[in-house]
């Protein structure tokens, strides 16, 4: 069978460690966006922080996951790569642009 490739927008809530502590999945990069402005208007622990990533996951009916990337927006802008090493696709790239 042949591998799949999906995506998901999450919004990480992190300590000030840097330790995801929770975390919302989204469809859109417009709604990851709004769940992050939910989160800073109900107040959070002002040590933490919210960051939005791009999940990566390319999975087998046969075989379950196969591999899973991040890829973490800064300064508003989606990298090109996955930490995996995977291109980022650029339709993902100007959902955030």
């Amino acid at each position: 069978m042949r591998n799949k490739v999906t995506y998901e927008w999450r919004v990480n809530v992190c300590d000030e460690y840097g330790d995801i502590e929770d975390f919302t999945c989204c469809d859109t990069y417009a709604e990851a966006r709004e769940e992050e402005r939910k989160l800073h208007a109900h107040g959070m622990d002002l040590r933490w922080y919210t960051e939005i990533e791009l999940g990566r996951d390319e999975w087998c009916e046969d075989n379950g996951l196969q591999d899973r990337g991040y890829a973490t927006v800064e300064n508003g802008t989606l990298p090109e790569r996955f930490c995996c090493g995977n291109k980022v696709p650029a339709y993902k790239r100007k959902e955030v642009a």
